[in-house]
């Protein structure tokens, strides 16, 4: 049985999972506009509450640095960069490479937004249906002209289930090659490729698999619309969103 993972939808019954998604979609992106926008003395009650929504919907804590590795190592090389790149007071220096103090506090406040960003992110995928995803996409997408708003919402809905897959599909091609010795323990060009490649052969095989499957059942784009409902909850998530979006601007 394939391990259940954090970029999968995570079926619950709290109050996130049972928003509707068109709002939750602009909650998420006020939620992220006040990270990217917060001041230093915001950012820590916009943490602690980050931290109580993941721990009150039972998210797996322990995981989360083992799954995401690649993104870890996508902040350290952003902090580094930041690090090295900002003018100012020299704090360490080795040779032509100089870490200033105000690169080393940009860079931190750079990782911490893209930290909190990337839990609001798996947060809004773990308690939304792709289902769902897709018939917001479609209703967004409706009064725009010229866009074929039900092809596009089979797009998204398509890539948001193949991001679990593509990600389960990586671990067992791990598993496999740390079984045969082929991985070396230090990372490595060698290593990336002999993950990558297989991963890549699998998903276009997965694909290729799954439109064959939509074909033969004559799968159609017009289907029947979702059912979007408005309710207290919408409203309270929504000023609540707007409130914290308005005091991060404030502070």
């Amino acid at each position: 049985m394939a391990e259940l993972n954090l970029f999968g939808y995570c079926h619950g019954r709290t109050f996130a999972h049972r928003l509707d998604v068109r709002w939750k979609l602009a909650c998420l992106l006020m939620l992220t506009s006040a990270v990217m926008t917060a001041k230093p003395a915001a950012m820590g009650p916009l943490s602690f509450g980050a931290i109580l929504l993941w721990t009150g919907l039972r998210l797996p804590l322990k995981r989360f640095g083992r799954e995401l590795l690649a993104f870890l190592l996508f902040l350290m090389f952003v902090f580094s960069a930041r690090a090295v790149s900002t003018p100012g007071d020299p704090w360490l220096s080795w040779g032509l490479v100089h870490v200033t103090r105000d690169g080393v506090r940009e860079g931190g406040q750079m990782v911490w937004r893209l930290l909190m960003i990337l839990v609001l992110g798996l947060v809004f995928i773990a308690t939304t249906r792709p289902a769902d995803l897709k018939a917001a996409v479609q209703w967004l997408l409706r009064p725009i002209p010229l866009v074929p708003e039900q092809k596009a919402a089979t797009m998204v809905g398509l890539l948001v289930r193949f991001i679990p897959v593509l990600h389960q599909q990586i671990q067992e091609t791990q598993s496999a090659l740390a079984a045969r010795g082929a991985v070396a323990r230090r990372p490595s060009l060698r290593k990336i490729r002999t993950i990558v490649l297989p991963t890549m052969r699998r998903a276009v095989l997965a694909a290729d698999q799954l439109s064959l499957a939509m074909m033969a059942r004559g799968y159609q784009e017009r289907r029947t619309e979702a059912d979007f409902y408005t309710g207290w909850s919408e409203y309270l998530a929504l000023a609540s969103a707007g409130v914290i979006l308005v005091g991060t601007l404030i502070i």
